[in-house]
């Protein structure tokens, strides 16, 4: 969840089976509900499968976490970026673009951080100055032991511009937890 102070809205990214609920609402201190000002929904599979990549039937967003987030005052337009995972496939990073009313202007796909698609990913999702830390599990259907940890922590380096392109990144580090 981020707030912008410019506008006094509050926005919360909510992964669905099919894709990206965004939403922006106010609250005031001391009141028990929300004031929805907008609502948005972004098809990932489709916006993916224009850049080639086709998710696995049994594959699903699980995890949303924002990067980096920059309100323009001039424009009027904010810029977040945002990394989602999903269960049994690759970890995207997109730049969603949003004006001031809460209205989705853009999203692009930017990296692609790639990992073994059988291994499912927990809602663990952490980034921190220009790395990228996500828990992955194998699945039980591939555990060769039940004596040995399933659980690993993947690393992966996030620096660097968007060049127009997508860009694929592999992992740099795996550290098994025990």
């Amino acid at each position: 969840m981020t707030y912008t102070f410019e506008t006094a809205t509050y926005r919360v990214i909510m992964t669905e089976l099919r894709g990206l609920f965004v939403v922006d609402f106010t609250w005031v201190n001391g009141m028990d509900e929300i004031t929805i000002k907008k609502s948005n929904f972004i098809s990932l599979p489709k916006l993916l499968a224009e850049k080639g990549y086709r998710m696995p039937f049994d594959a699903n967003f699980q995890a949303v976490t924002v990067a980096n987030s920059f309100y323009d005052r001039q424009t009027g337009l904010e810029n977040q970026t945002i990394i989602v995972t999903t269960g049994r496939f690759h970890t995207f990073q997109f730049f969603l673009l949003t004006d001031k009313n809460g209205n989705v202007q853009s999203v692009t796909l930017t990296r692609v951080y790639l990992r073994y698609a059988f291994y499912e990913v927990s809602n663990f999702v952490k980034h921190f100055d220009d790395f990228l830390a996500v828990t992955q599990t194998i699945p039980d259907e591939f555990a060769w032991s039940s004596s040995y940890t399933r659980q690993i922590l993947t690393i992966y380096h996030t620096a660097g511009n968007f060049t127009g392109t997508v860009e694929n990144r592999s992992l740099i580090g795996a550290y098994v937890l025990e």
